[in-house]
Formats: structure tokens, sequence, C-alpha cells
């Protein structure tokens, strides 16, 4: 049988695996551990702009880890920004975050804790900020215009905290952030760190691969996932890869995603 890890790592095409040695062999079983202990009440970040828009990859698997936490008992909001907060906004409970400069973004990022006290925190494909303080894409393309700075939730001391990416840009692949550029993963890594990074080759797929790993009652169905993309790219999510508003997510067809998502029932 599969490992969780070995599902989610398999068909990278960006390179984030070569960083798996830098985690513990279960890094899903550590993540599992953590949100189990914290479920009372869960942020989860997401929402990465691409040509203005949210891409597919984050949002379905944001939806998918907000449903798993409510099934085991706990409560979740989902936060995020701009497009991917009006996207979202219409399929759960969001929190959104306003555009603001990174002083005022800091002071509303800790009155948010303050006033929710959340008892752990997931994020998952959110573009983090880099060393210089900047937010990237993949192609290297500054679009910290387009995004808010809710890098300040995951300050430390705070709560327990997670951060699912599969490209070293995202908010937790600081904790990866040398090894992400001595293997080539990416020359402008975000350097915001989280108790517990979590890599896989696609953001949703490390969502379906945490709860796979939190109990076997919350991996989504086929049809819930279908139905989340679908919806997602109704009210206009592109693919980041791509760049079209498409059933595709980082390129991969809703016949592969949903491949494997099968592969991580069975493991």
């Amino acid at each position: 049988m599969s490992r969780i890890e070995d599902v989610i790592l398999a068909h990278d095409r960006r390179g984030i695996s070569r960083v798996r040695g830098e985690l513990p062999a279960d890094y899903c079983s550590v993540a599992a551990g953590i949100l189990r202990g914290g479920l009372q009440r869960v942020f989860i970040v997401t929402g990465f702009i691409v040509a203005g828009r949210a891409e597919t990859d984050g949002p379905p698997g944001a939806l998918a880890l907000a449903r798993g936490v409510r099934r085991l008992g706990g409560e979740a909001w989902i936060v995020s920004d701009g497009h991917a907060a009006f996207v979202l906004s219409h399929l759960d409970q969001v929190i959104a975050f306003p555009m603001l400069d990174l002083a005022a973004s800091r002071t509303a990022a800790q009155e948010l804790l303050r006033r929710h006290q959340p008892t752990a925190l997931i994020s998952i494909e959110r573009c983090g900020a880099g060393a210089d303080g900047k937010y990237r894409n993949m192609r290297g393309e500054d679009i910290s215009a387009l995004t808010a700075c809710l890098d300040p939730l995951f300050d430390r001391p705070g709560p327990p905290s997670i951060g699912i990416g599969d490209g070293g840009n995202e908010i937790g692949m600081g904790s990866l952030a040398e090894a992400c550029k001595k293997h080539g993963v990416t020359d402008w890594p975000c350097v915001t760190a989280v108790d517990a990074p979590f890599i896989a080759s696609v953001s949703n797929w490390g969502a379906w691969g945490l709860l796979a790993a939190l109990s076997p009652d919350v991996i989504p169905t086929e049809s819930e996932a279908f139905t989340d993309l679908e919806s997602l790219v109704r009210l206009g999510c592109i693919d980041g890869i791509t760049r079209k508003s498409e059933m595709t997510v980082d390129g991969w067809t809703v016949e592969e995603n949903l491949r494997v998502l099968q592969e991580l029932q069975r493991a």
C-alpha cells in the first residue's frame, strides 16, 4: 500500500519533492496531529492571484478542509482576499481580508487573531512574502499590489500552524526556504514559516492528503471534489498554468485529479 506522502508527491512538475528529505518521513501524520489538537476553531488561508483571478489550486482544497473540520465537530473559517474571497464567499464562510499596506495588514491580522482566537491555522496555496517583502508568482512576477499581506497571521508565537505548498513561494515554505533555493525549486522562496510545513505536487492534493491522515471519514468523495472545482470555475477561477477558466488544476485534468483522490482513498 502506498504512503499518503508518496501519493501526493507523485507527478511532481515543479521539483518540490526534492526537499522531502528536510521533513519527517510521516509529515502528513505530523500535520494531522497538529490539526486534530486544534479543531475547535480553524482558520484556513488561501487564494493565489493569477492574471487578476483566483487559481483553481488552493480554494478547492480549502473547501475540502473546511468540510472535513466541521465533520469532526470543529469550526472552520476560510480567510482570503480579492477575487478568491469573492468566489469563496458564494460557497462557504469567508473572512475577506482587505488590501492594506504592510503595517496596516499586520495590525489587522493581529486584531483578527485577537477577535476570533483560532486554535489552529492552515495555509494552502497562499502566496507568501519573500526575503525582500514582495509577493511573486511562479514566473517571478511581482503580484504584491494584488496580494493582501496575510503572513502576519502566522507570526510566532501563535496558534499551531500548517502550511501547504507546491512551489516554495507559499506561506509555510519559509521553513524550507534554503532547501528550496538549494534544490532549484524557486529563486524567491517565501520566508514565512509554520510549525508543520506540508508539500505536495499540487496543493489541493496536499489538502486531501492531510484529511486522509486525519481520518478516513473526512476524505472528500469524488463527487464532492468534482463539484467544488466545477463551482469555482463557474464563478471565475482559472488554471494557474494555462490561465484559462477550465476544469483543470495546474494543467491536470479532472480525471487525473480524481485518480489521485482514488489513490488516497486506498492509501
